[in-house]
This record gives C-alpha cells, structure tokens and sequence, in this order.
C-alpha cells in the first residue's frame, strides 16, 4: 500500500499547523506576537531521533535565562491565579530557524520568531493543558538544529538547553509547587528530551533534599510525545513506562510511523539503534499488539483505524482510513524520514484529554486528594 511519507532535507524544517485555540484567561503572558500566522514546528533529530554518541557534548552553559522576570514564561499561572489541583510543565518543539550567530547552536532567548511559533504552538494544544491543569510553558534556549548552524549538532540534554529547562522548573517548584501539588510533564518532539531527562534522572534532587521526595510522590505522567523510544528504563530507576491507563509516576512516549515503515532500518527512519519500548495511546501500554481505535472511547477521530508498538525501533504504527498515492520509500542519507510525526498529537489529543484526567483520579485515589473530582467513566 503506497504512503505519503514526509522526507525533507536535514537543512529544512517541517511546517506543522495546529488549530488555533484560546488560552486560559487566567494565565499570564510574556512578549507573545504573530497571532494568527503559521505555527512553524519542526522535528529534532538528536535526543530521540539520533544515536547519544552523535550528540555534541557541551560546553559549559551559559548562565541560565532569569525565570523570575515573567517576560521569559510564554505560560505562567500566577499564585492568585490557580484554578486546578494539578499543573502542567510544557516544553516546545524546535521553533527556531535561524543561522544567526547569537542562535548558534543555542536560541537566543529573545528570538522573536521562536516566542511567536511557541505561543501559538501553546494554543494549538487546547484543551490538553487547558482542561484539567494549571499551565507553566517557559521560553528557552533550544538547541537550533535546522538554522545551519556550524559545527555538530548541539546537545538537547545538555548545555543552555538543559540549564534552562532546570532553572524554570525550579523555580516553578520553589515559587509554585513547594511540594504540594501534584504535576504533569507535557513536550513534543524536541521538547520531549529534557522533560524524558527530568523525569528519569534528575527529579529526586531538584528544589533540594526538602523537595526531591516530594517530586518523585508529586510527578504523575511525563507525556513524551513526538520521539522514539529513547532507551529502555534501568529497574534502579524510580521511574516506568506506563502500563496501564491509570497508572501514575510513569513515562509515555511514542512517535507515528506507517505500517511499512517496519521494512526499513534505524538508521533510516532516523531512530535509535537500540531504541526502548513506544507507549500505544490507545491502550496507554508497550504491548505490541493491534489495538482498533474503538478500543478508547475517548478517541474521535475519523482518520485512523489503529495502532501497533514496535518496540524493535521504538515506534508506533498508525494504521490510516485512507492512504496517499505516493510512496517515496524510506529515509536515506542526507534526508529526514518523518514518518506521520506531526500527527502525534492530533492524532490522539481527545485520548490525551481523558488520560489525564484517568490519571489525576488515580493520583487523588492513592494520596487521598480528593478535591479534583473522579472522572465520570475510565477508559481501560
């Protein structure tokens, strides 16, 4: 069956249109502009999409962007302002293209074109950081891998980017959380990255010995969505991939690929060698069996029929309703191979929706927080 796959030149960035939607009135903004223009998103390749020992090492970071002056949170729910139990840390997908010198290999964290993609990104996402939580979406300094930067390919995990993602979530957790409040990690493509990090590795010690506990009992999902499966999970690791529907202190990830797309190598479809289980959303498991769309209730969409995890490569298969007539094959050298990436959200948004809330219900069931309430049916 013939496939419109998405292959571009590493040198170019794929343009991705998300709906508009309307932001929480009770959340403050920092230097938004370009309303109504196109959302110009593109894909990473390394932190999930390229082997770790092609990634750049860092060079020691630059001093973190200061997150006490609002100007550089595109979201961020003031104290006085909090109408949910749970909050939501979001972080971007590459939306920087710029070659810059100041942009190399890190945004500048005044790029205007980024802080307009980003915003309008955020508002993209509706409901999902909308309906259930309290929204924090910082600007930082992503690494630019479309702009023609020099050099290699500068670190997601590391560097400006990473301190960045740190700095913000601290002061988030010292301003905001202060170990009391139940939250949720959302990002998308490279985005995904840092949050798949924090999430991992680094939540037992940020805000502190008086905080790391309480991060661990507070995390309930990290929704990692938009890159391959990264690698497994260590059993030390205080962290999992979700099993279940309901379960919580859990990573999902997953990134959309054709059927066919079994036929063809890592290296080509541009993931990891030895990439980790993929998270299935309809189900919110790594079996690897077919699951029809009807299995979720919560799903509504008319264009696909199913999914798969392919664990192999980390990769979720989307079986469409209806295919496109051209099949350019797999990826090759000097190109991109995108699979269905910017249909990871779309795809399953209302499934997202649901989820979160089947989770902030199994979250209050377990700690005794029962001021959210239960959820009116669950989706097994």
């Amino acid at each position: 069956m013939n496939r419109n796959k998405q292959i571009l030149p590493i040198a170019a960035a794929a343009a991705i249109l998300f709906a508009a939607g309307c932001q929480p009135e009770n959340a403050m903004h920092g230097n938004a502009t370009g309303a109504g223009q196109l959302i110009l998103l593109t894909d990473d390749i390394n932190g999930g999409h390229q082997d770790a020992a092609a990634e750049t090492a860092p060079a020691a970071a630059a001093a973190a962007t200061d997150y006490s002056d609002m100007n550089n949170w595109s979201v961020f729910t003031a104290p006085d302002k909090l109408t949910k139990n749970v909050d939501m840390f979001l972080l971007y997908p590459t939306s920087i293209m710029s070659s810059a010198a100041e942009d190399c290999p890190y945004a500048n964290i005044n790029n205007a074109s980024m802080r307009s993609s980003v915003d309008q990104w955020y508002r993209g996402l509706g409901k999902i950081a909308t309906e259930h939580t309290n929204a924090y979406l910082p600007y930082y300094r992503q690494a630019n891998v479309f702009g023609g930067c020099s050099g290699s390919m500068p670190n997601m995990t590391g560097g400006d980017a990473m301190e960045d993602v740190l700095a913000a979530f601290n002061y988030y957790l010292e301003h905001i959380n202060k170990g009391q409040r139940p939250f949720i990690f959302f990002g998308f493509s490279q985005g995904s990255s840092p949050l798949w990090e924090m999430a991992v590795n680094r939540l037992d010690t940020m805000g502190g010995a008086s905080l790391g506990a309480a991060n661990r009992k507070n995390h309930i999902v990290t929704y990692a969505v938009g890159i391959p499966g990264r690698s497994t999970i260590s059993a030390s690791k205080p962290v999992r991939f979700s099993q279940a529907y309901n379960d919580i202190n859990v990573i999902t990830a997953w990134n959309s690929y054709y059927e066919s797309d079994t036929a063809c190598t890592s290296s080509q479809l541009g993931v990891r060698a030895s990439s980790g289980p993929t998270t299935n959303p309809i189900t919110w498991t790594t079996d690897e069996a077919y699951r029809a769309m009807t299995e979720n209730p919560a799903l509504n969409t008319n264009s696909i029929l199913g999914a798969q995890a392919y664990n192999r490569l980390g990769i979720l298969l989307v079986k469409r309703k209806t295919e496109p007539s051209t099949d350019p094959g797999c990826g090759s050298t000097g190109s991109m191979y995108m699979g269905q990436h910017g249909s990871d959200v779309p795809y399953f948004s209302a499934a997202i929706i649901k989820n979160i809330e089947d989770r902030i219900a199994a979250w209050n069931a377990t700690y005794g927080n029962t001021s959210v309430r239960e959820p009116e049916r669950v989706v097994r």
